[in-house]
């Protein structure tokens, strides 16, 4: 269960992480010269670091018997898209009606890779 908890764990912050260097790509093109070159590196690092908490969180989740990479993937995804959306500040300025889809959107994304995997 350790293993699992640890899995879960992970993926959330690479979700956090990734969703920093998400929201810190389109700035790059904001800047010029050696400072485009300093930021691109930085979002990249980011990226690098996410990429590796990822790879970990397999291990551990593979570890505990979940190989499956649609349920890894959707942990993921619900983290980086909640956590673009609390970084940008998006979310709070959506109208409620929109804050309903976005949330149901994510839900039927998750809805959509539990289809997938029960199918398996």
């Amino acid at each position: 269960m350790l293993n699992f908890f640890l899995g879960i764990v992970l993926t959330i912050v690479t979700g956090l992480v990734d969703g920093q260097a998400f929201s810190k790509a389109p700035q790059i093109w904001s800047h010029s010269g050696t400072e485009r070159v300093i930021e691109f590196i930085k979002t990249l690092t980011i990226f690098f670091v996410g990429l590796n908490t990822y790879i970990f969180s397999t291990y551990f989740f593979y570890q505990h018997g979940v190989s499956n990479a649609l349920i890894i993937t959707l942990v993921w995804f619900v983290a980086t898209i909640i956590s673009v959306a609390l970084i940008g500040g998006t979310f709070a300025a959506l109208s409620p009606i929109d804050k309903l889809i976005s949330i149901a959107a994510i839900i039927l994304v998750g809805f959509l890779y539990y289809r997938g995997v029960a199918s398996e």
